[in-house]
């Protein structure tokens, strides 16, 4: 029996076990595509300012944060990176920061991105604590859909705030668990009762 001394051979033995060992590699980004947005200024009756400024925190954050243990294969990131983009761009569907960030993380890029998070996470959930509030008083049953999804990122973001902590559990009680309320949010081709 030979011993392998390359690195070449040894890593196309590694490649070729995995393969047939039926482990799969890690899943890359795939572009998010939102036909419907659901939670525009128009349909949850807010200024489409607010929803500007929610939506670049949260792409550049996803960026910023993610961006680089997605590439290293961590598919927990890439999930969540998958969430909150596609918030971002169900806010704000023509957002520039979320659209180019969504291509960049589907081409596997993770160069420097320039452009500083606009504030620092404890104050974008104390930002976000306020349009939630501002979201439930809205008549539109999008506007409080919104406001239960921004409170699941208000408590990940900052789970010593009680009030977020408590605002997501809320949620959670009427909707269900995550999984399945971030996928019909991901998927984003059927509007959301």
């Amino acid at each position: 029996m030979r011993v392998l001394k390359s690195g070449r051979w040894l890593g196309f033995f590694f490649a070729a076990s995995v393969a047939g060992s039926g482990l799969a590699a890690p899943a890359a980004f795939q572009k998010l595509e939102i036909e419907n947005p659901q939670f525009t200024h128009q349909e949850v009756g807010i200024f489409e300012l607010e929803l500007e400024k929610a939506a670049n925190f949260l792409a550049i954050y996803v960026y910023k944060n993610f961006a680089q243990p997605i590439k290293a294969g961590d598919n927990t990131r890439r999930l969540q990176a998958r969430r909150y983009l596609s918030l971002a761009l169900h806010m704000d569907p023509q957002n520039v920061t979320a659209r180019r960030i969504n291509e960049m993380l589907a081409e596997g890029n993770t160069e420097d991105l320039e452009t500083p998070l606009p504030q620092k996470p404890k104050d974008f959930v104390e930002f976000l604590g306020r349009l939630i509030e501002q979201l439930k008083t809205r008549p539109e049953a999008p506007a409080k859909k919104l406001a239960g999804y921004l409170s699941l990122v208000a408590a990940d973001l900052d789970p010593a705030n009680e009030d977020a902590v408590y605002a997501a559990e809320l949620f959670l009680q009427k909707s269900g668990d995550q999984a399945s309320i971030w996928k019909e949010l991901v998927v984003g081709k059927a509007p959301i009762p």
